[in-house]
């Protein structure tokens, strides 16, 4: 169940593909109708990169969203806010899926392999309020931020769960669609502390002096 609902801006643009993106501030708006897709042939959006060696064994990814539904519509099934998939379903391996359950009421941070993790990062989220969003995983070890704040760390194995199939936004495969915003996608093959984290909440990311940023998405406009 949500939270008392506001009035959702909608915005339409054409359908983009996305890597490493600079732009305008703003975010990026999904009317429950389309996503975003950015290929990833090597990996490097994932966990533990084949191509890479030594494996970094790290991974830490983090956004801003905000849920938005319009009066009248009724929330079904999960929202997907990110994932390291395009194709397949929660039964395929991710490093990371972020949504909103329409089961529980809470957006979830999820891993999959051989087996599978999930947390929550934020209970109950209210409507168009902005919240930011990061998990920080280093071997078998989990850590999740919520506007900063730690609110789970715990262990477990979930087996492989590396995958070349890229990244959605806003939405997974043909279903799943987000109603809502989202911007300022990272992506790193490192464990982030918490204290880099809280200062990239609030700051423009450089790839170029940050190698470890392999994915970043600040997604200045909105989707169809």
């Amino acid at each position: 169940m949500l939270f008392p609902r506001i009035k959702l801006p909608v915005f339409f643009v054409a359908f983009v593909m996305l890597f490493c993106v600079r732009a305008h501030l703003g975010a990026a708006g999904f009317p429950g109708t389309a996503h975003l897709q950015a290929t990833d042939a090597a990996g490097e959006l994932s966990w533990n990169p084949p191509a890479r060696t030594p494996v970094p064994n790290a991974l830490t990814v983090s956004c801003w969203f905000k849920i938005s539904v319009p009066s009248g519509v009724n929330i079904t099934e999960n929202m997907t806010i990110l994932v390291n998939r395009r194709t397949g379903d929660e039964n395929s391996p991710f490093a990371y899926l972020i949504q909103f359950n329409a089961s529980t009421g809470n957006v979830e941070f999820s891993a999959h392999g051989t087996g599978t993790y999930t947390r929550s990062l934020v209970d109950r989220p209210y409507l168009d309020r902005w919240y930011h969003v990061a998990v920080v995983r280093s071997g078998t070890s989990y850590t999740g931020y919520l506007d900063g704040r730690q609110v789970f760390a715990d262990t477990q194995d979930v087996g492989n769960v590396t995958s070349s199939e890229g990244v959605s936004i806003g939405g997974w495969n043909t279903a799943k669609r987000l109603y809502g915003e989202v911007q300022e996608v990272s992506i790193y093959q490192a464990a982030i502390s918490q204290e880099l984290l809280s200062y990239f909440m609030f700051n423009d990311q450089l790839p170029a002096s940050f190698p470890e940023l392999r994915g970043y998405y600040k997604l200045a406009y909105s989707a169809t």
